[in-house]
């Protein structure tokens, strides 16, 4: 069994690497899909790490701005008394 699958990668690699014509070609409509996808991927990557990081900042300094705010009060009302 593990002597078969030896001989099919075997066989695999001497037909990839000396395979002598191949009747293809690189039309630009794929050159433009592969392009497509790229600029696709990079744009998502983009929202995905940057929208998540835009969200958490704006949700810190609405916290901070409420616990300044309060301090300040707790402060002027501590200070009327005196």
């Amino acid at each position: 069994m593990f002597n078969n699958i030896i001989i099919i990668l075997k066989l695999n690699v001497f037909l990839l690497f000396f395979a002598t014509e191949a009747f293809s070609y690189f039309d630009p409509g794929t050159g433009a899909f592969i392009f497509q996808t790229i600029v696709a991927f990079i744009s998502v990557l983009v929202f995905f790490f940057l929208h998540p990081i835009q969200s958490i900042k704006s949700f810190i300094e609405k916290i901070k701005k409420k616990f300044k705010k309060k301090n300040k009060e707790q402060l002027d009302d501590k200070w009327r008394y005196f």
